[in-house]
């Protein structure tokens, strides 16, 4: 029963099985998590003792599967992405176990990163309102430079910290193979 609910070898043996078609893989995946989450859903409907170890194994199958991904596969979201047609990822996608696996790999310090990035940004713009109105109202530019050099250099990095990140972005974006997603996007002009 063990070998049964390892999702991770069940994963590993479909995208074995269907190597030279990822769109097979993903829509087989897409049925195998739907079958788990169902049986999970089902046998915790009921109270009785055989239902109640069945949802705790599928829970510990779940929730095994997104820790072995986690430590043996950490790039299986890009890889999908590039290589699976995006109505069958969209499929794959709405399930409630790659949701579980989406969810850990935010949790897992990506959002810290981008809570800092907001903070940053915010320390940005407070700096630049002020910087703003400190240079309009200066008696002379020399002056203004002179009392608020610091406080512009600071400025000037942050700028060119967000700008860097941009770049980064779009050579990890092209690397995908979803260069063409950053130029369609009005908000990286935005941001650059």
């Amino acid at each position: 029963e063990e070998n049964l609910l390892d999702l991770f070898a069940w994963q590993q043996f479909l995208e074995v099985r269907h190597c030279d078609s990822p769109a097979t893989f993903a829509s087989e995946l897409q049925l195998l998590f739907e079958a788990t989450w169902s049986a999970l859903t089902l046998a915790s409907a009921r109270a009785d003792e055989r239902s109640v170890t069945i949802t705790a194994n599928l829970t510990k199958a779940v929730q095994q599967y997104v820790k072995d991904n986690k430590k043996e596969r950490p790039n299986l979201v890009p890889e999908l992405i590039t290589r699976v047609p995006a109505v069958t990822l969209q499929k794959l996608t709405a399930t409630r176990v790659f949701q579980h696996l989406l969810s850990s790999q935010m949790r897992s310090g990506l959002m810290y990163i981008y809570y800092a990035e907001i903070a940053l940004f915010a320390i940005y713009l407070v700096l630049f309102v002020v910087l703003s109105i400190k240079y309009k109202f200066a008696e002379s530019k020399e002056t203004a430079w002179a009392e608020n050099s610091v406080e512009t250099v600071f400025c000037v990095l942050f700028a060119l910290y967000f700008l860097l990140r941009e770049f980064a972005q779009l050579r990890a974006m092209y690397k995908l193979g979803l260069a063409k997603n950053w130029f369609y996007s009005v908000w990286n002009y935005i941001d650059v």
